[in-house]
């Protein structure tokens, strides 16, 4: 039981960075709409709202930079994946008093003596 403590599973990394990344996101002012958007052409991690602007939000994390930064993860396809279901998210009705819409990226390291969290704002244009 010790080992799944510092060597989580995938799914249970992924869960674990995209609480973190909520609650700083929280912490930093932002309303979490929703976590786990689906529709068939994917998902986004977490939907937040701050100051009229609706964010999109990939959580992307990772035990340390032997593959490259958690963000580095986030490429062109998955961005055009993530326009999709925005897309989708904002003709579902759930826009009012927004007024832009922006595509983040949090990369989350988590390392044996803690974490670093990168927030990198408005990667992808609408």
């Amino acid at each position: 039981m010790i080992g799944n403590v510092f060597r989580p599973s995938p799914h249970r990394l992924g869960a674990m960075g995209e609480g973190i990344a909520r609650l700083y996101l929280e912490a930093h002012g932002y309303l979490v709409l929703e976590a786990g958007f689906r529709t068939r052409e994917g998902e986004i991690d977490l939907i937040a709202s701050r100051a009229g602007v609706a964010v999109f939000v990939e959580v992307k994390t990772r035990r340390g930079r032997a593959c490259g930064s958690p963000e580095d993860a986030v490429d062109r396809r998955k961005l055009m994946r993530m326009r999709r279901v925005a897309g989708a998210w904002i003709s579902g009705g759930c826009c009012r008093g927004i007024r832009e819409f922006r595509f983040d990226v949090v990369g989350v390291d988590v390392r044996p003596g803690g974490l670093e969290l990168r927030h990198l704002k408005g990667v992808a244009g609408w």
